[in-house]
């Protein structure tokens, strides 16, 4: 599987740091895998889903996307 490769953990993060500084290009990443791995856990029942929790994630996707469009 493409998540378990371990290629992907290069790949993945030289793919976002191509536009970026090396800073930007790092907390784009890092908070992408916070949000697709929580949302994950919620779709598998892992974790519970709450209006808080969706408020805070949709706060990392605002973050992410205004450091994307800032730089």
């Amino acid at each position: 599987m493409f998540l378990t490769d371990p290629a992907a953990g290069v790949i993945g993060p030289a793919y976002a740091l191509r536009p970026l500084p090396v800073g930007t290009g790092n907390a784009v990443w890092a908070g992408i895998g916070a949000v697709l791995t929580v949302t994950y856990a919620m779709l598998s029942g892992g974790e519970s889903v709450t209006a808080l929790k969706l408020l805070m994630l949709a706060g990392i996707v605002g973050c992410v996307v205004g450091l994307k469009v800032l730089d």
